[in-house]
């Protein structure tokens, strides 16, 4: 759970959780979705960074981790979003082509698959994409989401991160391009149903498991 991160200031939709990159911690568990080496996942998350960045979803097999943990997405202090899986590769978003950066929203999408790779997209739209290597899972202890890292990660890249998180949403499959498409251009309004909602609020249990249903219209 959130380890002092204060529910403040406005998101996208609602409050959004700020994080002053000093000693703000969200350690939430992710249950069975992303517990299977080489099994499909998408992860959503809705920032806003206003400079020095940092950890925006890693994954850790400890509340939070001192070594075994490693950081899938994280703003490294020029604002690029880079993104790495562990046994893949590192795939980048830039600050200023591609729409990451610092000082507003943006909606930042990884997904994997065992047959496309990595792929990273930003606002709805692909920017980095790597088909080499496959998802290895850390360890064979539960899977929790953190935005701490003191394990693998950029070494321009803080500890802590600073900013607001305001959505944050683990799908049990890879998205298509379209479907990351809507989902951006939908917020938190969108039709899909396959995906277990991590809202980072204080006190609040987290994991709800993804039932594999259709997408609904």
């Amino acid at each position: 759970m959130p380890r002092n991160g204060r529910p403040t200031g406005n998101g996208t939709a609602g409050k959004a959780l700020t994080f002053d990159g000093a000693n703000d911690i969200a350690v939430t568990p992710l249950g069975s979705i992303m517990s299977t080496s080489n099994a499909p996942w998408t992860v959503q998350v809705i920032y806003n960074c206003p400079d020095t960045g940092g950890p925006v979803f890693g994954i850790t097999d400890t509340p939070p981790s001192s070594g075994n943990a490693v950081s899938l997405m994280s703003i490294d202090n020029t604002g690029w979003l880079r993104a790495t899986i562990p046994g893949g590769a590192a795939i980048a978003a830039n600050p200023t082509t591609d729409g990451a950066g610092f000082g507003h929203w943006v909606n930042a999408v990884l997904s994997y698959s065992p047959t496309a790779g990595e792929k990273l997209y930003i606002n709805g739209t692909l920017r980095a994409s790597s088909a080499n290597g496959t998802y290895n899972r850390i360890s064979a202890l539960p899977i929790f989401f953190t935005t701490y890292m003191t394990g693998s990660k950029p070494d321009n890249v803080p500890i802590y991160y600073k900013g607001k998180i305001d959505e944050l949403k683990i799908f049990d499959r890879a998205l298509t391009d379209s479907e990351v498409a809507e989902l951006a251009g939908t917020g938190n309004s969108n039709t899909f149903t396959t995906y277990s909602m991590v809202p980072l609020t204080p006190n609040t249990t987290y994991y709800a498991p993804a039932s594999g249903q259709k997408r609904q219209r």
